[in-house]
């Protein structure tokens, strides 16, 4: 029995990486290489901080909470319905979703078609790669059996193989420029881009879909599954800390001395070591990496509005998302990925702090009942104002706070928020009150 818990723990690990693994995961690494060259090993820290151990303790605390909701509701229950359903709608529909897609084309059809008739195919393979999710999403408890033994294998193996072309045929990372962003802040430069992989707000949308699966392999107890999502999830972190390291040190040693993406280097990197035959396993990790993460987040995202408007079925939810998805694709990359950036800055610091309560179960905890509420409050402030300005182009308003030249203004004054609203309540200067 213990050596199929086991088997099985390992196939749920190598799904739950499958499940994070997408467009951003391909993309950011080679280019965070790229950028930081020399300085690559602090960068790949910092990264590794937003983009793998964020995720996977969020990834736990959900399970261990049974859900966002109940996270959320220790702050209040109309916050906990907001903040739930941006994150689902940003994760979803309308940024993550269609990454996958027009991330996926861009590689893997794209390099091999007339750039005149470009619009018809893009609609085209829209169609074809949602309409094939869809069908995988319909049965959201095998997401084990078809990404956890089948897509996610398979990617892990190409991507070695052309880590191990790539990695011996590179220039020196010592006389290659660092980019004017990574010369300074090099750390917290890279830990905001670790932002862009989505996967710290993911993880509390994959908590639910992926206890389907645990139970669908036999672990019904609340314990046992608990158990079973930190062993998958430290499987699932060392996958992830390989694939992205082989992926950073492919940018630390390419050659080019120019480029704007992650996918202009390892097109480069497969052309450059097996010609037409690289471009083509390229072409496979792509499309496997964004359908793994495209399913799975379609999964997410059709099981949480079932439960909230559940006169509409599971599955029709599955084709709502996949429809809308395709219709929001077809915008194009570059359009996607510039509308990201300032929602992720505004939900992002939300997502953390949420995962920072729960972790150090301040959720539960009576002491912290209007501190945690005061912090929320605060970030909130910190985080969205910021962005909500720069629509305007208004820089300067939070200059004289820490950390805001790094993006990182709501740091400071969420953890004295949190401190505040503890000490002032341990005096008694406002009323304790028990958690229900």
């Amino acid at each position: 029995m213990k050596s199929n818990f086991n088997k099985i723990t390992l196939i749920l690990g190598i799904t739950l990486f499958a499940m994070f693994f997408g467009a951003g995961n391909l993309i950011f690494p080679s280019y965070l290489g790229f950028e930081s060259r020399s300085l690559f090993i602090p960068a790949f820290i910092g990264f590794s901080v937003t983009a793998i151990l964020l995720p996977m303790l969020g990834i736990n605390v959900i399970v261990k909470r049974k859900g966002l909701i109940n996270l959320g509701n220790s702050i209040s229950p109309w916050f906990a319905s907001l903040i739930t359903f941006l994150i689902y709608i940003a994760i979803g529909p309308l940024l993550a979703i269609p990454r996958t897609s027009s991330v996926s084309f861009a590689i893997a059809i794209q390099p091999f078609i007339a750039q005149n008739h470009i619009q018809f195919y893009i609609i085209l393979y829209s169609i074809f790669f949602f309409s094939l999710s869809a069908f995988i999403a319909f049965k959201p408890d095998k997401l084990s059996t078809f990404l956890g033994k089948i897509t996610a294998p398979i990617l892990i193996l190409l991507i070695i193989v052309i880590f191990f072309a790539t990695i011996f045929n590179g220039v020196e990372a010592s006389t290659a420029i660092i980019s004017s962003r990574y010369q300074s802040n090099v750390f917290l430069t890279a830990f905001l881009d670790g932002y862009q992989t989505m996967d710290t707000i993911a993880a509390l949308n994959f908590g639910i879909i992926f206890v389907v699966n645990i139970e669908s392999n036999g672990f019904k107890n609340f314990d046992e599954k608990k158990r079973v999502t930190l062993k998958s999830s430290i499987i699932a972190s060392i996958l992830l800390a390989f694939i992205y390291l082989a992926l950073g040190l492919i940018g630390m040693v390419s050659p080019l001395k120019e480029a704007t993406n992650g996918t202009e280097i390892l097109t480069y990197a497969v052309k450059a070591n097996f010609g037409l035959v690289g471009m083509i396993i390229l072409a496979v990790v792509f499309v496997l990496a964004c359908f793994n993460t495209c399913t799975a987040l379609i999964s997410c995202c059709s099981n949480y509005f079932h439960l909230i408007i559940p006169k509409v079925s599971y599955k029709k939810w599955v084709i709502v998302f996949a429809l809308s998805s395709a219709i929001i694709s077809n915008a194009g990359l570059n359009t996607i990925l510039k509308f990201s950036i300032p929602i992720l800055n505004a939900i992002y610091p939300l997502s953390i702090s949420l995962i920072v309560i729960g972790l150090f179960n301040l959720d539960t905890n009576p002491n912290f009942f209007y501190a945690r509420k005061l912090m929320i409050f605060i970030v909130a402030l910190f985080s969205v104002i910021p962005v909500v300005l720069g629509f305007f182009n208004i820089q300067d308003l939070f200059n004289a706070f820490p950390l805001n030249n790094v993006g990182l203004v709501w740091v400071v004054p969420g953890i004295l928020a949190l401190v505040f609203g503890y000490f002032v309540q341990k005096m008694g200067l406002i009323g304790k009150k028990s958690l229900k």
